[in-house]
């Protein structure tokens, strides 16, 4: 399980989530793993852009819309729900399963 602001945004067996990752959180933590060959020894890590949110006041909507690069004006407000996409694999997004994997594949060649 991975999770943000003390919320499950993402479940599933370890080979499922880091094979494909479908929270944009998800896939920010596993590009900022240290890849032999990538990654130059002694080269700055990645990083996640933005301030980990105050647990207090405005609580609606995804936590983890003010660092992501994919918001947009539904994810500020009511509730998201676990999308699940099979037995104990679920997300916490608004993106679809598609979306998510393209996004993930534009970051990689980035």
């Amino acid at each position: 399980m991975v999770m943000y602001a003390g919320r499950a945004v993402e479940t599933g067996t370890a080979v499922e989530v880091f094979d494909q990752p479908n929270h944009p959180y998800t896939q920010g933590l596993i590009n900022c793993i240290p890849v032999p060959g990538r990654n130059e020894p002694g080269s700055k890590l990645g990083s996640i852009r933005g301030i980990v949110p105050a647990l207090v006041g405005d609580l609606d909507g995804c936590m983890f819309r003010n660092r992501c690069d994919f918001v947009s004006d539904d994810c500020r407000g009511g509730d998201i729900e676990l999308k699940e996409i099979s037995p104990g694999r679920a997300y916490r997004c608004l993106l679809n399963p598609e979306e998510s994997a393209r996004n993930l594949t534009a970051e990689s060649a980035a």
